[in-house]
């Protein structure tokens, strides 16, 4: 139930769906469905045309653990291979990730720094107790 006047050149398409107003949405970065062309809010649940398999959504991009990072790599390749986003797209998302893994690396190295130097000092100030408890008589 395509409308083929609806259709833009190079290709773009505006999206079938319906905004909650009951308004047409507007939006032309669609993709083509069973069902018709939508845009990413209107396509959760349908089939993609040229995939066969449920289209997902997005997982979340705010990295707050290293399994974060692993669903969204894994998402980014799944959809580099089904051809939902292309070469360039996949290396700048995967280049995203590479610098999470970095900063996270460096953020728990300077912690494990920190904590040993905490050790350290910590020792330090123990051997001093030590060694004042010794010349004080009855505090061993």
């Amino acid at each position: 139930m395509t409308n083929t006047l609806k259709s833009r050149p190079g290709g773009q398409h505006i999206c079938e769906g319906r905004q909650k107003s009951g308004e047409p949405c507007t939006m032309i970065n669609t993709m083509r469905c069973l069902e018709g062309w939508y845009c990413r809010h209107h396509r959760r649940g349908k089939t993609v045309a040229h995939s066969g398999d449920l289209d997902q959504s997005m997982p979340s991009t705010k990295f707050t653990t290293k399994g974060d990072a692993e669903r969204f790599t894994q998402w980014v390749l799944t959809q580099g291979a089904r051809g939902h986003i292309n070469a360039a797209q996949t290396n700048a998302l995967m280049k995203a990730v590479s610098t999470w893994n970095k900063l996270q690396e460096r953020m728990e190295q300077q912690l494990l720094d920190d904590f040993k130097a905490l050790l350290f000092r910590a020792r330090d100030e123990y051997a001093k107790l030590r060694a004042i408890a010794a010349t004080e008589e009855g505090l061993d």
